[in-house]
């Protein structure tokens, strides 16, 4: 729910592990607006290595159609 109102959302989850020694692995999870595919909320589950922002979870507190 945001600003009161509910979005039927998709949840896509994608695992990235890195290579050439890179030991950088992680699942990341998105929840997406059915309709407009607008991400709402999106998480980072930091498994090793390092990324730009590990451990990062934020959702939508607003959704602002496009004219």
């Amino acid at each position: 729910m945001i600003e009161g109102r509910t979005y039927e959302a998709l949840k896509l989850a994608h695992e990235r592990e890195g290579i050439e020694g890179n030991t950088y692995h992680s699942v990341i999870a998105s929840w997406r607006d059915v309709a407009t595919g607008i991400v709402l909320k999106m998480v980072e589950q930091q498994i090793s290595g390092q990324s730009y922002g590990p451990n990062t979870t934020w959702h939508a507190i607003r959704v602002v159609p496009l004219c």
